[in-house]
């Protein structure tokens, strides 16, 4: 039965679906997907037929995303297992420097202790007095406490 006037019914093609499906997983603005697969479809046009894509497309890809990194932490793999718990345990990579004051005299102070904690995050020690981020104290000679 033909249309009756005015265009002919949207009908996305896989290569759509597919196009949208990818570009929603990206983040991408909906209506720089719509121009991309026809400009000339309206906003609900387009909402109507690509509802799901627009919906599920980014949680799919994490959900792939996952599974990957939890086959690769079952396999013992150390960078996934590292990845995971800073990401999600709130683990943080530490470096601690110990560093000696000198007087003028040449005689040893109180070491000065610099732990980092994490990129531009810095916390500092000075003659005894416990920095507000240290993870670990240290002696004298840099061994943890």
């Amino acid at each position: 039965m033909p249309h009756p006037g005015g265009r002919p019914p949207f009908q996305p093609t896989d290569q759509d679906r597919a196009t949208v499906k990818n570009m929603a997983a990206a983040g991408i603005n909906q209506d720089l997907i719509r121009r991309c697969i026809s400009g000339k479809i309206n906003d609900k046009t387009f909402r109507k037929h690509f509802r799901e894509e627009l919906d599920l497309s980014a949680t799919l890809v994490t959900g792939f995303a996952m599974s990957k990194l939890f086959a690769c932490i079952q396999k013992g793999e150390a960078w996934a297992i590292c990845f995971w718990l800073k990401c999600k345990a709130n683990f943080q990579e530490t470096t601690a420097v110990n560093q000696r004051l000198v007087d003028a005299n040449g005689n040893d102070r109180s070491p000065l202790n610099v732990v980092f904690v994490g990129v531009g995050q810095t916390a500092v020690a000075a003659r005894g007095k416990p920095p507000a981020l240290a993870l670990q104290p240290l002696d004298p000679d840099g061994e943890a406490i």
